[in-house]
């Protein structure tokens, strides 16, 4: 039965690229732009000038733009090291360029497609069956299997579609490392940290929270539980840290400064604090960010704007800290009912709306078949109505079988399922939500 979960799973994400074409993103391009690079030969670097033209391009004719497609500039000059974004996506992307010939995104994109449609349903499977039962673990593997909103985010060519395995496979190792106390399963653990933390540094922030787990977790005296957990903690950070060892370099190499983390962090902030309104002149336009940038002579996502801007976000906090904590549950709590277009409440609502409403690429892929709307509709009744048999992901929050919490007190280990949302939800509340 598994195996043809998988199958289905496989067909349902493989149906993305001849039905939808991949949103137009300007980190999409500065990626591959890196990648292009790394395959010419000039390491972690990319250009602005062509950066641009990509962007303009897929602004006009609203869709992805493939390097491919494009005459490379006469002027290409792979000077700027690529500093925003952790190497692995751009490394990844660099070996699909390398092996096939052809600078496109679709041989990555259909690579985490496969990946998403088998190892998600395993590793779901596995974690179902362990802790409550196989029927539990098949009908969580069942249902993201036909769940659009996950197989577009891996059909997305952005990092995020990698980060589902990579997620469930922590919650595996820990598990096991909980139920064997065996080694090899922190290694297992660490490596899948060190590859998480190379496609979004920010899974750095999930670190702490697998060290509490171990600490919560282990038998016998208090000093043990601490030794223990903190043994964890540092094996995984320790590797973390090393695997960003590259992405510190370069960032060396564009500023003089060796960084682990992006030098957009203040931005993403600051741009959440403008969210919401707000009397201290913040909003999400990039366009403002860098125009306030510009009026103090700095650059976007450098050291000194980012020394500048957490300035101005302490001295928010300070002003008044009661916004903030108002505005950090609200945040919460929307992340936490995903509350946008690839979301459950907006699956439902996508599928109750009137004929000629605009509605999301979740249902209107669905429309193509036949009961098509009532099939998305369906889908999002049948996720709320099995929310004790389901191990649900979010694209970034992993906001799995908190729902299985109704069992817990009987089910050993099962609420360590409430460690990696519980990680995510908390960085992500103080930053900007996209709607997706």
């Amino acid at each position: 039965m598994l195996v043809v979960v998988c199958l289905v799973s496989l067909l349902v994400r493989l149906a993305f690229p001849l039905f939808l074409e991949a949103r137009a993103s300007g980190i999409a391009a500065e990626h591959a732009i890196t990648a292009y690079s790394l395959v010419t030969g000039h390491g972690f670097h990319w250009d602005r000038g062509w950066y641009e033209q990509v962007v303009a391009l897929q602004k006009e004719q609203k869709r992805l733009i493939d390097l491919e497609d494009m005459d490379v500039p006469a002027n290409l000059a792979f000077s700027e090291p690529s500093t925003d974004y952790p190497p692995g996506y751009s490394l990844l992307l660099a070996v699909t360029f390398k092996i096939t010939g052809q600078a496109r995104y679709i041989y990555l994109q259909l690579l985490a497609l496969v990946i998403d449609s088998v190892a998600a349903p395993i590793l779901l499977y596995f974690l179902g069956a362990r802790l409550f039962s196989r029927h539990v673990g098949l009908i969580a593997a069942a249902l993201y299997a036909v769940w659009l909103s996950f197989a577009y985010i891996a059909f997305e060519p952005r990092p995020e579609g990698l980060l589902s395995s990579v997620s469930l496979g922590l919650l595996v190792g820990l598990y096991l490392f909980l139920s064997q106390g065996r080694s090899r399963w922190l290694a297992l653990m660490a490596v899948l940290i060190a590859i998480g933390v190379n496609l979004r540094s920010d899974m750095f922030s999930v670190i702490p929270f697998l060290a509490f787990a171990v600490l919560l977790a282990t038998r016998g005296p208090f000093r043990l539980k601490i030794a223990k957990g903190m043994v964890a903690g540092l094996v995984l950070a320790a590797v973390a840290l090393a695997s960003l060892v590259p992405y510190g370099l370069v960032q060396r190499d564009a500023f003089g400064r060796f960084s682990f983390t992006t030098p957009a962090l203040a931005t993403n902030v600051w741009q959440g604090i403008g969210e919401y309104p707000n009397h201290w002149g913040a909003v999400m336009s990039d366009v403002q960010i860098e125009g306030l940038l510009a009026t103090q002579g700095l650059g976007y996502a450098t050291p000194g704007a980012e020394r500048y801007l957490w300035g101005k976000i302490r001295r928010a906090v300070i002003d008044d800290p009661a916004w903030f904590v108002r505005t950090t549950l609200d945040r919460a709590k929307r992340i936490l009912l995903m509350q946008y277009n690839w979301g459950i409440t907006r699956a439902i609502k996508n599928a109750l709306d009137i004929p000629g409403e605009k509605v999301s690429a979740h249902c209107q892929t669905w429309n193509l078949l036949p009961g098509g709307a009532t099939t998305c509709w369906g889908l999002a009744l049948a996720y709320i109505g099995t929310a004790r048999s389901l191990i649900l992901l979010d694209w970034s929050l992993w906001i799995g079988a908190i729902v299985g919490v109704i069992v817990f007190r009987k089910r050993p280990y099962a609420w360590l399922l409430l460690v990696l949302p519980l990680a995510r939800l908390i960085p992500f509340s103080f930053i900007h939500v996209e709607p997706r």
